[in-house]
């Protein structure tokens, strides 16, 4: 297979320039750098490259700060326990370095201790055969590829393979990366990677995982295109029913999820984001303890109870079962994430109403404001927030239909509670 070209199509200009500086600068210092990883991967499957990932034989921060001190570019962020860094070039393009290194668990599930290696070593420590290759960066092009586990093999197969049976005991995240990536390129797990699976997910060794880590996993197969598939595959292997706070995929989540995800793009909605609610609200009040374990932000906490609220005030119903003035406290404020998971609850025409009032509430201008109050002579007190909020719904409603009459409500209201015009009015 010829690599080089295949990396000299695959990569942007900018990535090569950025690659050229990269390898000049570790020859002068006497170290080898390879292209390695998804990068690698990825254009041997003939697909464009974004990101690239070099590992360093030799210290890949001392190398970072010389390519800083020698070029135009700065290291933004450095990771010694693990050697890594980033380096990013005027043109904004950003280049990871790591330290070659060799990686022992002290437990299953447990992250790594790691210890600087050779590239040959570097690439048998990696997560199946796919990944384990790698591309000396050499002059304007690249040299002969390192293929130690015969991962060209298995991309022409097409298949995921692990490169030892315990590959998922010491790390079972990796269970994750194989569904995502059989669904992504339309691979298979081989037989003993699927033998592998089973065996991790029996010996309860995916429970090791933390909440903060499940996290990380399950929002990479999210943002995958073909997430749904790929979280029915860890259903039926087990791994999502195995973490140590259950997070199953079940047919009532899987079909709540695919249709909010219908209706994503008319939500002006984060895909990734909109699924998990969906998903979490699907499982009801198990999904608030999984938010909790997975340590997921606060704002999808309230967004889950907003979802959790409109239910609750609507019973099933559609929009028109409230006024406008009914939907405000529930929808102003919220995300534009809630509403594929509503309209997946309550279906595409109620759907297309939500939308219609969120997008009208976030442009609301209420006619008539604590300032007007006071220009007409009325002192704050406690009787201003029943009426402004009182003229708002009228407003909302369509009870008053501009700033001359929502004031003469307003005034109105405010004689209603015994209040006049004067300094001393509370």
């Amino acid at each position: 297979m010829d690599t080089n070209s295949h990396l000299q199509r695959a990569l942007p200009s900018s990535a090569l320039d950025a690659l050229r500086v990269v390898g000049s600068v570790a020859r002068d210092g006497g170290c080898a750098v390879y292209l390695v990883g998804g990068p690698l991967r990825d254009a041997l499957l003939n697909r464009s490259i974004v990101d690239v990932d070099v590992s360093v034989e030799g210290d890949a921060i001392a190398l970072a700060e010389r390519i800083a001190a020698r070029h135009d570019a700065v290291v933004d962020k450095t990771h010694e326990a693990f050697g890594t860094a980033t380096v990013t070039f005027a043109d904004g393009y950003t280049v990871d370095l790591a330290t070659a290194r060799a990686e022992t668990y002290a437990e299953p599930a447990a992250l790594p201790t790691v210890t600087p290696s050779s590239i040959r070593e570097d690439l048998l420590r990696r997560d199946f055969t796919i990944s384990a290759m790698a591309a000396p960066i050499e002059g304007d092009g690249f040299g002969a590829l390192v293929d130690p586990c015969s991962g060209v093999a298995d991309l022409q197969a097409r298949r995921i393979r692990v490169l030892h049976p315990g590959s998922f005991r010491d790390d079972p995240t990796r269970i994750f990366r194989a569904c995502r990536f059989a669904r992504r390129f339309a691979f298979t797990l081989d037989d003993c990677t699927s033998t592998a699976v089973r065996e991790t997910v029996d010996g309860g060794y995916v429970a090791g995982l933390t909440g903060a880590r499940a996290r990380n996993e399950i929002t990479a197969v999210l943002r995958e295109d073909e997430a749904i598939p790929t979280l029915a595959d860890l259903h039926e292997h087990g791994a999502l029913q195995a973490l140590a706070t259950p997070f199953p995929f079940a047919a009532d989540a899987h079909d709540l999820v695919a249709r909010a995800d219908e209706l994503v793009k008319p939500s002006e909605a984060d895909r990734p984001r909109a699924l998990l609610l969906a998903w979490l609200d699907a499982l009801r009040a198990a999904g608030r303890p999984i938010a909790r374990w997975l340590m997921e932000p606060a704002d999808v906490m309230r967004d889950f109870d907003a979802i959790s609220d409109i239910r609750k005030a609507t019973d099933g119903r559609g929009p028109t079962a409230l006024r406008p003035s009914e939907w405000h406290p529930l929808l102003a404020g919220v995300c534009a994430d809630i509403l594929p998971v509503l309209g997946a609850r309550l279906g595409a025409a109620a759907h297309a109403d939500l939308v219609v009032l969120r997008r009208r509430f976030a442009d609301l201008r209420p006619f008539v404001t604590g300032d007007d109050l006071r220009e007409l002579g009325y002192a704050p007190g406690p009787n201003y927030g029943e009426v402004l909020q009182a003229t708002l719904d009228a407003q909302l409603d369509g009870a008053v239909t501009d700033r001359e009459r929502a004031l003469e409500f307003a005034q109105a209201r405010m004689r209603g509670l015994g209040c006049a015009p004067v300094p001393d009015c509370t």
